[in-house]
């Protein structure tokens, strides 16, 4: 289903920007850590690192709906032509 592709492609764009923020972070806390700095920037917050599958249900919910709009639509003037 197109919809199902859909998902899985944001799901995954979504990890995908995850990962590389906290393989970002990481090289910097590494790189702090061979220097001898300290390191006080905090990791990438877990919620932001979440890839935005809710909205994406949310917009393939009203895919459907308005698909099914238009469908009964044509049904009701096909069947008021038909008489």
């Amino acid at each position: 289903m197109i919809a199902d592709a859909y998902l899985k492609k944001r799901y995954e764009a979504g990890r995908r920007e995850a990962d590389a923020k906290w393989r970002a972070w990481y090289n910097r806390l590494q790189a702090a850590q061979q220097r001898g700095e300290p390191f006080d920037e905090p990791p990438p917050k877990m919620e932001e690192d979440q890839p935005d599958i809710e909205r994406a249900i949310n917009n393939q919910t009203r895919w459907v709906i308005a698909t099914m709009i238009v469908t009964l639509s044509l049904v009701a003037i096909i069947t008021h032509l038909l008489g």
